[in-house]
C-alpha cells in the first residue's frame, strides 16, 4: 500500500519567484534541493568554506533534517544561505496547504528571520493569452523573419557593451541635466570605439523624463551624436525590472562602496506596475521617447523591458504592462527593430519566454555562464525562433566563467551580437560582484567592466582579444546578429 505523501513534499517558489525549492523525505526528515530558476552559472562564491567556492548553486542543498512535528509544523533543520555563505538553524510550519514559511535563526527562534514560499504552479499565462489581454493582435505585428535577416545583414557584427558612464551610478543621474557630462561620455565612447565596438546599449528612466521632459530628450539627441560621431550605434532600454525600487529623480544617489549597483534603480517600479492609473504616464514617455527617434539610423533598436520580473518585481500586472509596452511602442511606428532579453531559463518561466520571443523582432537573451551553457542557450533560441537575427545582450562575469576569452569567440562563431556588462568602472561598482557586501575591498578578479576610470585596460589581453575579433569580423563582412548556427568565424 501507497504512503500518503507528505503535504511539505514538492516544489515551492520563493517571495521573487527566483528559485524553486523541490522539497522531499528521506529517512523520516525533509531536505530541499535548488531545482531550477537560478540566472545561468551563479555561483556559490560567499560560501565559508573555501572549497566549495565557485560550485553552482543550482543543484545544492537549500536545507536538510527538518522533522514533521505534526499540525503543519516541522523542527530540528538547517538552511544554508548562498548570500551570507553561512548556515543556520532552520524551523517550518505550512501556513496553508500552498504556503510555507521558513525560520532561520543562530540562536532562538524570535530573533531570526521568515521566509515565505509559495506552492509551486503555473505563474505566467500563455503566451497568446498575454497578447489577447493587451490587444496585440490590433497593433502592428513584428517584423517577419525574412525583414529581421535584411536588417543584419545591411550591419556589420553588432560587437558592443552596456554602457553607464563612469560619473552616474544609475540611470537617472545619468540623464539629468546637471549631471549629464558630454565630454566624460566621450572620452569613454572613443573607449568603446577603440576596441572596435559598433554598438552600445544604454538604459533610459521614466522618472527621468517625468523631470523634464523636453531637455531629456533633447540630452538623447545629444548622446546620440556623440555615439553617432564615432561610428557607436545605440539600443535604447526603456523599462527595467532589476535592484533598487521606488525610484525617485532629484537628488544624487549614495552609493555603498563595495556594493555591486548599490544605487540603481528600476523602473517603473513597483508602485507603478500595481497602480494603472500611472500606466498613462508611462505610455507618454514610451511614446514620446520612441516618436521622437523612431526614424533615426543612429539608433540600433529599442530594447523594451530589461529582465522582466527580477527583484521581486514578478507582479500580477507584470505581464499586462509588458504586453501594452510592446504595444505602444509598436504604435510609434519605429523602423528600427525591438527586442527584450530572455534571461531566465526555467520550466516555469518559459511562457514568459516565449512570449518576449514572440513578440520581438530580434530574439535577445542574457547569460553569464560559461561557454558550455552558452552555447546550449543559443541552440534553444535557434530551436524557438529559427532563422531569426540574435543578440546576447549581456554576458561577462569573470568569476562566474563568462569571460571575454571564453565566450566572446562563441557569440562571434554563432554570428550572435554581444554586448558585455560594463565599460568603465564607475559609480555603479559593478567590478564587485553580486551579493557583495559593503565596506568590501577591491576583488582580485573583476566581475565587470574593461577600463579603469584613468582610460587603462583592467586585463590587455582581454582588450587585444576583442580588437582582433572585432578586426577579423569586420575583414570577413560578418552579419550583425545572424542567426544562432551561422558560422560567422567559420
Amino acid at each position: 500500500m501507497a504512503t500518503a505523501r507528505n503535504p511539505i513534499e514538492g516544489d515551492w517558489l520563493d517571495p521573487d519567484c527566483r528559485v524553486l525549492a523541490r522539497v522531499a523525505e528521506a529517512s523520516g526528515r525533509f531536505s530541499a534541493t535548488l531545482a531550477e530558476g537560478l540566472e545561468n552559472g551563479e555561483r556559490d562564491e560567499a560560501n565559508a568554506d573555501a572549497a566549495l567556492r565557485g560550485r553552482p548553486l543550482l543543484g545544492i542543498r537549500l536545507f536538510e533534517g527538518l522533522e514533521d512535528r505534526g499540525g503543519g509544523r516541522y523542527r530540528g533543520g538547517s538552511i544554508y544561505d548562498p548570500v551570507s555563505g553561512r548556515g543556520y538553524r532552520l524551523d517550518a510550519r505550512l501556513a496553508a496547504h500552498d504556503r510555507l514559511e521558513l525560520r532561520a535563526y543562530l540562536g532562538f527562534p524570535a530573533l531570526g528571520r521568515t521566509m515565505k514560499f509559495r506552492r509551486a504552479g503555473r505563474i505566467f499565462p500563455e503566451p497568446a493569452e498575454i497578447a489577447a489581454e493587451a490587444g496585440l493582435d490590433l497593433a502592428p505585428p513584428r517584423w517577419d523573419a525574412a525583414r529581421a535577416r535584411l536588417w543584419a545583414e545591411a550591419r556589420p557584427w553588432t560587437l558592443g557593451c552596456n554602457f553607464i558612464p563612469s560619473y552616474a551610478a544609475n540611470q537617472i543621474e545619468h540623464w539629468s541635466a546637471v549631471g549629464f557630462d558630454e565630454a566624460l561620455i566621450g572620452r569613454e565612447l572613443d573607449l568603446a570605439a577603440s576596441l572596435g565596438m559598433n554598438a552600445a546599449r544604454v538604459y533610459l528612466h521614466d522618472r527621468a523624463y517625468a523631470a523634464d521632459p523636453r531637455g531629456f530628450l533633447e540630452r538623447i539627441g545629444r548622446h546620440l551624436a556623440l555615439a553617432g560621431g564615432r561610428g557607436v550605434a545605440t539600443l535604447f532600454v526603456l523599462f527595467d525590472d532589476c535592484w533598487n525600487d521606488w525610484p525617485v529623480s532629484g537628488h544624487p544617489p549614495r552609493v555603498r562602496r563595495g556594493v555591486h549597483n548599490s544605487a540603481w534603480l528600476k523602473s517603473p517600479g513597483t508602485r507603478a506596475v500595481d497602480d494603472e492609473g500611472e500606466w498613462p504616464r508611462l505610455e507618454a514617455y514610451v511614446r514620446a521617447v520612441v516618436g521622437a527617434f523612431r526614424d533615426d539610423h543612429r539608433v540600433l533598436g529599442w530594447d523594451v523591458w530589461n529582465e522582466v520580473g527580477n527583484f521581486g518585481s514578478l507582479r500580477p500586472n507584470t505581464t499586462r504592462l509588458l504586453a501594452r509596452a510592446f504595444r505602444w511602442i509598436r504604435e510609434a511606428g519605429p523602423t528600427q527593430p525591438l527586442c527584450s532579453g530572455v534571461w531566465k531559463r526555467s520550466s516555469w518561466w518559459e511562457p514568459l519566454d516565449r512570449f518576449i520571443l514572440g513578440a520581438s523582432d530580434l530574439a535577445s537573451f542574457h547569460n553569464y555562464a560559461p561557454p558550455g551553457e552558452l552555447e546550449a542557450e543559443l541552440d534553444w533560441i535557434e530551436s524557438v525562433e529559427p532563422g531569426r537575427p540574435v543578440l546576447c545582450t549581456e554576458y561577462m562575469a569573470r568569476t562566474q566563467g563568462s569571460t571575454f576569452a571564453a565566450c566572446l569567440p562563441v557569440l562571434a562563431r554563432r554570428g550572435a551580437g554581444a554586448f558585455n556588462w560594463g565599460l568603465v568602472d564607475g559609480r555603479t561598482q559593478t567590478r564587485y560582484p553580486w551579493g557583495g557586501r559593503p565596506g568590501a575591498k577591491e576583488p582580485s578578479v573583476w566581475f565587470h567592466d574593461v577600463f579603469r576610470s584613468d582610460g587603462t585596460p583592467y586585463d590587455a589581453s582581454e582588450t587585444d582579444l576583442i580588437r582582433r575579433i572585432a578586426r577579423e569580423l569586420r575583414t570577413r563582412a560578418a552579419p550583425s546578429g545572424a542567426p544562432s548556427g551561422r558560422n560567422a568565424l567559420a
